[in-house]
């Protein structure tokens, strides 16, 4: 990013400190310092005020990194994207699962309602302990 640097330059050239362009802008000296390091880089509105403080166009300013920033977004778009497809893989994970697990809860259930209906069909055919130990 050239920001920092162009950031950096006109303020130096306009004889300020950190503190002085913070007080201007509304920010902290540290957020001047991580623009003028690259770390961050100023949002809209302090483009703008720095436009301002500096007698120079906001393209002035940022001239360079659109280049940059284009990057950037393209290289989040492309990230976004392939989290997109990993969390699309999880949704389908867990509706299969969820089906798989109705699946076998729905045939075990069929298959004691079935048990049950013929354990009550003959009951005397079981002592009354298999009879419970089937229903319970």
């Amino acid at each position: 990013m050239e920001v920092g640097k162009r950031i950096r330059e006109q303020r130096a050239g306009a004889g300020m400190s950190q503190d002085d362009l913070a007080a201007r802008v509304y920010v902290s000296r540290q957020t001047i310092s991580s623009w003028e390091n690259d770390k961050t880089y100023p949002d809209v509105q302090s483009l703008i005020l720095l436009s301002e403080i500096f007698g120079v166009t906001v393209d002035t300013l940022i001239k360079g990194d659109v280049e940059t920033m284009t990057e950037t977004i393209d290289t989040d778009v492309r990230t976004m994207k392939r989290l997109s497809y990993v969390m699309l893989g999880f949704l389908l994970l867990m509706l299969l699962a969820i089906v798989w697990y109705m699946r076998a809860d729905l045939r075990l259930g069929l298959a004691s309602r079935a048990d049950r209906a013929d354990i009550r069909a003959r009951p005397r055919a079981l002592g009354h302990r298999d009879v419970r130990r089937l229903l319970g």
